[in-house]
Parts: C-alpha cells; structure tokens; sequence
C-alpha cells in the first residue's frame, strides 16, 4: 500500500488524481488525494452506465490526445 500511494503520488496527470499524504492509523492504511466534483461511481454505474464502457473510455482518451 505504501509503494503504491508514494507512486502513485508522483504522477501528475489530468486523468490522475493527486495524492497528497499517506499513513496508518489504528492498523487502518489511509490517504489523502485531491477532491474531485462531479458524480459518484455508484451514481455513474447506476445513472449513466454507458460512461463506464470501453467504447467511451477509449472515445474520451482519442478526444484528449492522450
């Protein structure tokens, strides 16, 4: 978990969020990334399936440049 989120928060990307910090508390692994606005996943799943699929994943990536 610590490798991850320390790499993780090396990448600076619009499609990534930034992580600020890292930790343990009470044997529980943490961190603290950015706050992004918009839908939540369960929302996205259940409102907007179609959003989640390779198809519109792949489109939205072609249409960025990435």
């Amino acid at each position: 978990f610590r490798t991850e989120t320390r790499a993780i928060a090396r990448l600076h990307h619009p499609n990534i969020v930034t992580i600020y910090a890292q930790g343990e508390h009470e044997s529980t692994y943490l961190y603290a990334m950015a706050l992004i606005y918009g839908w939540s996943l369960d929302t996205a799943i259940h409102r907007r399936p179609e959003l989640l699929s390779s198809t519109a994943l792949r489109q939205a990536t072609d249409a960025s440049g990435a």
